[in-house]
């Protein structure tokens, strides 16, 4: 499945950084993001054509988690 990462344009201040170029636990958040799709079995897209999952670009979830989301999600409209 697909993944797609709907950007908000905010940044973080004072540094006026991207979002995914917040640290957390010395990694960007945008490294821990790429992590949990792999876990979870999903494909970055750049373009949004369904089905796939959107995703804001603050998220910061696991694999476990998102893959739960999904399965919890199939054949419904979520």
């Amino acid at each position: 499945m697909k993944v797609f990462i709907a950007a908000s344009d905010r940044r973080i201040q004072p540094f006026d950084d991207p979002i995914g170029d917040t640290p957390i636990h010395n990694r960007p958040l945008s490294v821990w993001q790429e992590q949990a799709f792999r876990d979870a079995g999903l494909t970055r897209t750049a373009v949004l054509e369904p089905p796939c999952l959107v995703v804001p670009d603050n998220l910061f979830a696991n694999g476990a988690a998102l893959r739960a989301f999904i399965d919890r999600a199939a054949g419904r409209n979520a």
